[in-house]
């Protein structure tokens, strides 16, 4: 059972070693609350992807490729903010080539990700392992 969450895909800054810079935002209280995580670190999180729209209209015939994608494995890096109501969620660099193969823009795609386990210091911990939990 996971955390269940879409949103817009968002480009930031890149940390060299770890993400690319393009982002997903999380509500703070469905992950570094809950799980009490501490800002300024990295923590990698196993995942997958569930759906990806087109922020306006439809996909055109090319475009249709993308459904390939659901239901591939990905990996996240995922950043604790310091101070305010939403932490990022970069795509790791191992991940990214998915995207760039597929020409998967950030502000262009809306992603729908399951995230399934968090990497916490040597323990691997099942995220919400009794039930789904969607944000919406």
């Amino acid at each position: 059972m996971p955390l269940i969450i879409q949103g817009l895909l968002e480009r930031g800054v890149a940390s060299e070693g770890w993400h690319v810079g393009v982002y997903l935002l999380v509500p703070r209280k469905y992950l570094s609350d809950m799980f009490n995580l501490s800002s300024l670190r990295y923590y990698i999180i196993g995942g997958e992807i569930l759906d990806i729209k087109k922020v306006r209209g439809e996909f055109e015939y090319e475009e249709l490729k993308l459904k390939e994608v659901i239901g591939e494995k990905i990996e996240f890096v995922f950043s604790p903010v310091l101070l305010g109501t939403y932490d990022y969620l970069y795509i790791s660099e191992r991940s990214w080539n998915l995207f760039r193969c597929y020409g998967i823009f950030p502000g262009d795609y809306i992603l729908k990700v399951k995230l399934l386990r968090l990497k916490l210091n040597e323990e691997t911990l099942e995220i919400y392992p009794k039930r789904d939990v969607i944000v919406t």
